[in-house]
């Protein structure tokens, strides 16, 4: 991570010497959780005074703010999003997402989309898959209020699941159930959905997951399914495989700043040789 932060930083340095920016089309950003600081923090989680710190830059800088749904209605039709098109996202539904990030976004009237992974909406424990630590969820009263401010809420599963593993039938009941829950709670449709966890949709132990998924995903009714393939987005993307830009704890402005410019996007390539022939995945 220290070297893909070094090279980014290098890269955007270098091509602002001599005025030749990138400018991607469009950039998604995720977060999960947004926190007060510590040593304990994981690797995707951001500092609150980091996340002012990246919606002002955001605010400040010019860029066009949009909900996933709106751009992925753009990538639908083949129009090319506006000069510097952003969006910023939540994976998850972490409480930290109402009591640090929302009032920020209120500040800054920064649209968003965050992902619920339905099932877990409401309870009073953390979230399984990080253990004890891992951050306890909003409440529905709390998704509400953010759905009256303007903010885009959107699908993350029901249970949050490694998908790939899944049967047809068990993930068409994921998105359905997660879809379902989330507009009998919210009374709004729900358009967009995000993968759980980073991985490839083309792998040796799962060939045919792509297409399964898109017929699930029109199944259920979903218009644009977001992954965590790294990249940007422009009007001959794929609205059921848009990727996105991480951002976490390691993320100074510095690093921020290249990956809104494009200069982190190199790393694409390592991310899918390491998920190809290195990484281990969950067994059936």
């Amino acid at each position: 991570m220290k070297a893909e932060k070094e090279i980014s930083v290098l890269l955007s340095d270098t091509l602002d010497l001599i005025n030749s920016p990138l400018a991607p089309a469009a950039t998604m950003l995720v977060y999960h959780r947004i926190e007060d600081g510590g040593a304990s923090m994981l690797p995707d989680s951001v500092t609150l005074t980091e996340f002012q710190e990246q919606m002002r830059y955001i605010t400040d800088e010019g860029y066009s703010p949009m909900t996933v749904r709106e751009l992925a209605a753009l990538v639908e039709a083949g129009e090319e999003p506006p000069e510097k098109s952003i969006v910023v996202t939540f994976d998850d539904g972490y409480l930290d997402t109402y009591t640090h990030a929302f009032p920020e976004l209120d500040f800054f009237r920064m649209p968003a989309t965050v992902f619920l992974a339905a099932g877990h909406i409401g309870a009073s424990t953390p979230f399984p898959w990080l253990g004890s630590d891992g951050g306890k969820p909003m409440d529905w009263q709390q998704v509400g209020r953010l759905q009256k401010a303007g903010i885009e809420i959107a699908s993350h599963t029901y249970s949050h699941p490694f998908t790939p593993n899944l049967t047809q039938k068990e993930l068409c009941l994921e998105l359905e159930r997660s879809k379902r829950t989330i507009e009998e709670k919210l009374g709004s449709p729900v358009h967009s959905l995000a993968l759980p966890y980073s991985f490839p949709l083309r792998h040796p132990r799962w060939p045919s997951f792509k297409a399964r998924l898109k017929e699930a995903l029109h199944a259920s009714g979903y218009v644009c399914c977001c992954t965590m393939q790294r990249g940007h987005i422009g009007p001959r993307d794929d609205v059921f495989a848009l990727r996105r830009i991480p951002v976490g704890r390691d993320d100074d402005l510095r690093l921020f700043r290249a990956k809104l410019e494009g200069c982190f996007a190199w790393t694409a390539p390592l991310q899918a040789l390491y998920q190809r022939f290195l990484k281990s995945y969950p067994t059936p």
